[in-house]
């Protein structure tokens, strides 16, 4: 295999510090959702009573971000919409990529009274990459926040890394290929180290910008080779024509940008793994009756008129609403993606 050199070392020191992304997402697209089969839910078909009095107390969103971070904005939009039967609260528990506030809901009573969130940093790469007290099983994910968002390759129009071919040659020439993506260690980066090693390698360098719109400017003033954003952001980027996309990360091409090969086509595989979205989680000994009364009511909200209006002005949409073991497979199966990668490089 070719040299995959600093790339990992600014990738070890990254992931302890990374942030959680932007959490800008797809085009506005009015969605025609709707609550999924009960037959489909994790719990059992007959469900026990829901406990006597609940809820009788406070719920607590226990945020694991700063506010005004994507998670942050999703949940406080969904908290407007839904009806819990009982007061709600929001608790913002940044820190640590994540970890502190979701270690915070990890060691609360499983009793329906927190509700936590998390984007990929949290729940999915930071217990494949430090010693967390929980682990992925230790929460059931009750339901997606928004629909999941591939990435991009975006590179400055006319360079040698503009087209899919022109990249794939510079890599496999032993030429330092520089990138860059808006958080280290976090969901774009990642994609592109599974890339290079679907390749078989290549001399690629990460550049730490601090952002989508700090990693954006480094490509078009030619600090950077390529970047790897989110498509919701990057496509504006590629339809006013100050970047170009070199290559859509999915398996099949974007509604959002149809007209752009995919990874899908030129045989990189596994890029839906790296699609990111956020979500609310319980812990996993929360009584069942409780979680599918959760489901029920947050179901509803998703799919009503508040919460989808705000996912337009957030340019997103939520066409399908997702059941529980769909959402905990595609974690899984991130999951899995992300410890292959790190144990192949970090460890």
């Amino acid at each position: 295999m070719k040299k995959i050199t600093s790339l990992f070392l600014a990738l070890t020191m990254a992931l302890t510090l990374a942030a959680c992304g932007d959490g800008s997402s797809a085009t506005p697209t009015p969605a025609q959702s709707a609550a999924p089969d009960p037959a489909k839910s994790a719990a059992p078909t007959e469900t026990a009573a829901l406990p006597e009095g609940y809820p009788s107390q406070v719920i607590d969103w226990l945020v694991p971000v700063a506010a005004g971070a994507a998670v942050d904005l999703h949940v406080r939009a969904l908290d407007q919409a839904v009806q819990l039967g009982t007061n709600t609260s929001i608790t913002n528990m940044p820190g640590a990529n994540q970890t502190l506030g979701i270690t915070e809901a990890y060691n609360r009573e499983g009793n329906g009274y927190t509700i936590t969130s998390s984007a990929f940093a949290g729940l999915v790469i930071q217990p494949n990459t430090i010693e967390t007290e929980y682990k992925l099983e230790d929460f059931r994910h009750i339901a997606m926040l928004n629909e999941p968002a591939e990435n991009i390759i975006v590179a400055r129009p006319g360079s040698d890394t503009a087209t899919w071919e022109g990249l794939k040659a510079k890599l496999e020439s032993g030429e330092t290929v520089y990138f860059t993506a808006a958080n280290a260690g976090a969901v774009a980066h990642m994609a592109f180290l599974s890339i290079l090693e679907q390749l078989g390698g290549g001399n690629a360098e990460f550049v730490a910008y601090d952002g989508t719109a700090a990693a954006a400017t480094a490509v078009m003033g030619g600090h950077v080779d390529i970047a790897i954003l989110d498509i919701g952001v990057g496509a504006n980027y590629v339809k006013d024509k100050t970047l170009v996309n070199v290559l859509t990360l999915s398996d099949d091409r974007s509604d959002i940008l149809p007209d752009d090969v995919c990874a899908g086509e030129v045989g990189i595989t596994g890029m839906d793994n790296f699609a990111g979205f956020l979500w609310i989680a319980v812990k996993a000994d929360t009584p069942d009756a409780i979680v599918e009364y959760l489901k029920e009511k947050i179901y509803e909200a998703l799919a009503g008129d508040a919460y989808q209006e705000f996912l337009t002005t957030q340019n997103e949409t939520m066409t399908t609403i997702h059941t529980e073991e769909e959402i905990t497979a595609r974690l899984q199966e991130a999951s899995d993606m992300y410890a292959h990668i790190i144990s192949e490089y970090l460890k």
